[in-house]
């Protein structure tokens, strides 16, 4: 929306150049005070885009939301939501009560995709949003970028971002290393 993404920096030049315009951007955007940051990271190899989010409701509690993700979101508009936490099973289940579930599988020769993996980002990041009902309204991650079968578990949390607000103010970025570590070692929140 705000041209704030750059893909295919190939060069120290092109870095440069992708940090200044980012830099601007932000200027026009934020008040003077707000703070900045402009985050680098790899790309990471195709793979199937999912959203993953938890809702967190003062008096209803914590919800899970999943489905396609990336541009499909708007696509497609259909996700699959679960009272949260939610456990592995469950979260392979709501996978496959959307599209997301047959992308993941495999579509025209691409794929398929590390499905458990998948589940076990999604019940984690469950785990992390009931754990912070009453500090954060919302935590998405979007997209969620699922390789291939037998790539590291890790390279599917490479490229996300993940966003939590409270009364509208974001947390910053403490909580997304936090989301982060709970989405690469997934037991880490048990019993949070």
């Amino acid at each position: 929306e705000h041209d704030l993404v750059r893909i295919g920096i190939a060069t120290p030049a092109d870095a440069e150049r992708a940090f200044t315009d980012r830099s601007a951007t932000l200027d026009t955007l934020l008040p003077k005070e707000a703070p900045r940051e402009i985050v680098v990271q790899r790309m990471v190899a195709e793979g199937v885009e999912l959203v993953v989010a938890v809702r967190n409701d003062p008096l209803l509690g914590s919800f899970v939301v999943v489905g396609p993700g990336g541009l499909l979101v708007e696509v497609i508009g259909k996700a699959s939501v679960r009272r949260g936490p939610v456990d592995e099973a469950t979260a392979d289940a709501m996978l496959g009560e959307t599209v997301a579930g047959t992308l993941l599988g495999g579509v025209r020769g691409r794929g398929p995709f590390d499905r458990k993996a998948a589940a076990t980002a999604i019940a984690a990041l469950s785990r992390l949003g009931t754990a912070l009902h009453g500090a954060a309204a919302t935590l998405e991650i979007n997209p969620l970028i699922v390789a291939e079968r037998g790539a590291r578990h890790r390279s599917i949390v490479e490229r996300c971002h993940c966003f939590a607000h409270r009364r509208g103010e974001p947390l910053g970025i403490r909580l997304v290393g936090v989301a982060l570590e709970a989405l690469r070692q997934p037991n880490a929140l048990h019993g949070t």
